[in-house]
């Protein structure tokens, strides 16, 4: 029976100090000291050191700025074994889950390494993705939820999960709405010929 393994990511909470903490406050620091030589007589000195971080403030957000697109994010955790998708089952850390003990299924897969995130002018922060914001969603029968995060390392890599997928719809796990889109098919004409490769007494 093929199987299918993609990296397991546990999410964790970090202190990083980010690019935009960086640029923000070094200006933010600037604007404060220029201020308070302005209104309060503070001095020269005070003046000319609101200016030199004022500009390195700037010159780090110019440098952020080209870097972002080159360098992927922070990772916010660690990688932790795998995730095994089967067509009679799904394995999480050597813990295995049958298709019958599994009521319904949900996966979320827009993301992959190296994809690039647009956002909002003023962010400095890196826009390349580690791949690892895709998640298994498992609905038990016992009414429990389990919840996997794992790493897709290029675009459409998800589509090798085609046989398992088709199983796991034969089964009633998700419906053909949602095996299209997790294949990635999304034009019309193109559902209706993947309609014709399933059994027809199922479709």
């Amino acid at each position: 029976m093929k199987e299918v393994r993609f990296p397991v990511f546990e999410r964790q909470r970090k202190l990083v100090l980010s690019a935009n903490q960086v640029v923000y406050t070094l200006i933010l620091g600037a604007l404060l000291l220029l201020h308070l030589a302005k209104n309060y007589e503070a001095g020269e000195r005070v003046e000319k050191a609101g200016k030199y971080i004022f500009f390195a403030g700037s010159a780090l957000g110019v440098f952020f700025m080209i870097k972002q697109w080159s360098v992927r994010k922070t990772l916010m955790g660690r990688f932790n074994g795998t995730i095994v998708f089967s067509e009679g089952s799904i394995v999480v850390h050597e813990k295995e889950y049958p298709l019958h003990q599994i009521e319904k299924m949900e996966f979320s897969v827009r993301d992959y390494e190296d994809k690039v995130e647009y956002s909002s002018r003023g962010d400095f922060n890196p826009r390349r993705s580690n791949g690892t914001g895709n998640y298994c969603k498992l609905k038990l029968t016992s009414g429990e939820t389990v919840k996997v995060y794992f790493q897709l390392l290029y675009e459409g890599e998800f589509s090798k999960m085609r046989n398992v997928l088709t199983a796991y719809y034969l089964d009633k796990k998700i419906s053909l709405l949602k095996l299209t889109e997790y294949l990635g098919i999304e034009e019309y004409e193109d559902i209706q010929r993947f309609k014709k490769t399933l059994p027809p007494t199922i479709v």
